[in-house]
């Protein structure tokens, strides 16, 4: 019986990422994405009182894999938001 192993040749690229690694533009873009995803839920607060600020901070929290609910308890509304890995707000 033969044994034949096989060995995998890995070459890098400068500039250029292993997948899994963030690289040094990691911090920058996930920058970038948190402004993109807190600048429409801050919007959807202050139209809190209106439908598309409702499901304007819905659509945000569902980007990110939770839910936002809102119920009526007593005479106010109680907007809950939960992310993966938080803590209901």
């Amino acid at each position: 019986m033969t044994s034949v192993s096989q060995t995998r040749s890995e070459t890098t690229v400068p500039g250029v990422s292993t997948p899994g690694s963030t690289g040094r533009l990691g911090p920058l873009f996930a920058g970038i994405w948190l402004f993109f995803l807190l600048n429409p839920l801050l919007e959807g607060w202050a139209h809190r009182d209106e439908a598309r600020g409702l499901l304007g901070m819905a659509e945000r929290v569902a980007l990110v894999g939770g839910t936002l609910t809102a119920d009526l308890r007593g005479d106010r509304w109680v907007v809950e938001a939960r992310v993966p890995g938080g803590s209901p707000r």
